[in-house]
């Protein structure tokens, strides 16, 4: 019985303190406003933490890179928008950002967080990424991270793009009651040389997985130490 309590007393104290490190290795850098440049040579991988161009609402013209969003809010992009004055706001909203990317060759990915309900993702206007669920009525699929390559040209100069995304959040199909970028896996959206980000993905669902079998293993101590109580 003392084993076991011991045994207890272990995993309860290790279970904040895992959740502190993953906070940790996931922390973000000094916000930016809406443009994240790229500079390989001193700085791999850079966070998308800052400020995203947002409006809510549906028009293809949204996904455009000359559209001109000078107009719309900016929201953090470590929170929700419900969080942030849209409490009540459900169906389809956009998300708007630059990446700059560096003259020369690189192979280069962007790591998206999980979105509330799904999104669709287009870079320069066109379509790149589908995740999650988009307006499919009575389809309950949820969105994760996920990461996918930039083009990988050959670049005379440093080049900007526009990074559009299309949000749809339905709370009845999602289960949330937020929507936008949820949950710790914003820590992680960045951009950068494909090997470290996608590094950065694996990382995240590792941590996931160990925090996982923390509360498992935590909730069956609690079962046995209430079973081996009965007798006393």
């Amino acid at each position: 019985m003392r084993a076991l309590l011991r045994q207890f007393v272990l995993i309860f104290c290790a279970a904040p303190l895992l959740t502190t490190w993953v906070h940790a290795q996931l922390a973000t850098e000094t916000p930016q406003l809406a443009v994240f440049s790229l500079n390989p040579q001193s700085q791999p991988v850079i966070s998308l933490n800052g400020l995203w161009r947002f409006k809510p609402g549906d028009d293809p013209r949204f996904a455009e890179a000359s559209y001109n969003d000078s107009a719309w809010a900016l929201l953090r992009s470590d929170q929700s928008w419900t969080q942030q004055g849209y409490a009540t706001l459900t169906g389809f909203a956009w998300y708007r950002f630059r990446v700059t990317l560096p003259a020369g060759t690189w192979r280069q990915s962007l790591l998206l967080p999980a979105i509330s309900s799904g999104y669709q993702c287009f870079l320069d206007g066109k379509l790149v990424h589908t995740e999650g669920a988009v307006k499919q009525q009575g389809v309950r699929r949820y969105s994760m991270p996920s990461v996918f390559d930039l083009p990988s040209e050959k670049r005379a100069f440093a080049q900007t793009h526009v990074v559009a995304l299309r949000v749809w959040f339905d709370p009845q199909l999602d289960g949330s009651s937020e929507g936008g970028p949820n949950g710790s896996s914003v820590r992680i959206a960045s951009v950068g040389e494909s090997a470290p980000v996608r590094s950065r993905l694996s990382d995240f669902f590792a941590l996931q997985r160990q925090a996982a079998a923390v509360t498992l293993e935590l909730s069956l101590l609690f079962i046995l130490a209430g079973i081996m109580c009965i007798p006393l």
